[in-house]
């Protein structure tokens, strides 16, 4: 991906981002508020109303699930729950293939993911916490790396759609690290909300 956007000679002398990585953003963006602002007025507005207890219930049953199922699969080697497909590269050649890529990719459901962090914002949002707006954080988190490693990498004399060696390099060295910090923060999810929903119900019985 970082191949694929990296600016050229050409667009890095006139300070600029390469073109198609604004349209790979935008698509990003639009995908990405518009599933979970779905998720939150579709599913989420209707559970707000009602009992806390069992919806913190679910959030720590899900979670943990959740965390056992990305922890499973790192160990296996492999990437996180979700399907292990990505976006082809080759359909970057155009901007609406790569408007079309930053769609796919913006879901954060429909192509290979690292951790399961998407699908714990997705439940959380989808049984009414959360802002409606979750989508733009995540969009933004996503993003900003990706920027930064593009205009960080040496400029080439046109567009290649192989990542630099040094970024396929920091990733094998850091996703390790990050996959294991991202499921302690599942589990870490899942505990709170267990331990919010024994006192919420346990208060509720008290009354």
């Amino acid at each position: 991906m970082v191949g694929q956007f990296r600016p050229t000679q050409q667009s890095r002398s006139h300070f600029r981002p390469a073109p198609d990585l604004l349209v790979f953003s935008m698509g990003f963006v639009t995908s990405a508020s518009l599933v979970f602002f779905l998720i939150h007025e579709g599913i989420g507005s209707r559970l707000r109303g009602s009992s806390l207890g069992p919806r913190l219930a679910a959030a720590a049953i899900g979670t943990a699930f959740l965390a056992a199922a990305d922890y499973r699969r790192m160990r296996a080697g492999h990437c996180s729950v979700g399907p292990r497909r990505q976006t082809p590269k080759s359909i970057g050649s155009t901007w609406l293939g790569v408007l079309s890529w930053g769609l796919d990719t913006g879901t954060g459901f429909t192509t290979v993911r690292s951790t399961a962090l998407p699908f714990v914002g997705a439940l959380l949002t989808g049984l009414g916490f959360g802002s409606p707006w979750i989508g733009l954080a995540y969009a933004g988190g996503f993003l900003t790396v990706l920027w930064i490693m593009c205009h960080i990498s040496k400029p080439t004399s046109e567009r290649s759609h192989a990542d630099p060696v040094w970024v396929s390099t920091w990733l094998d060295n850091f996703q390790p690290a990050a996959r294991l910090v991202a499921v302690a923060m599942t589990i870490a999810v899942s505990a709170f909300s267990a331990l919010v929903a024994v006192a919420v119900i346990f208060s509720a019985e008290v009354r």
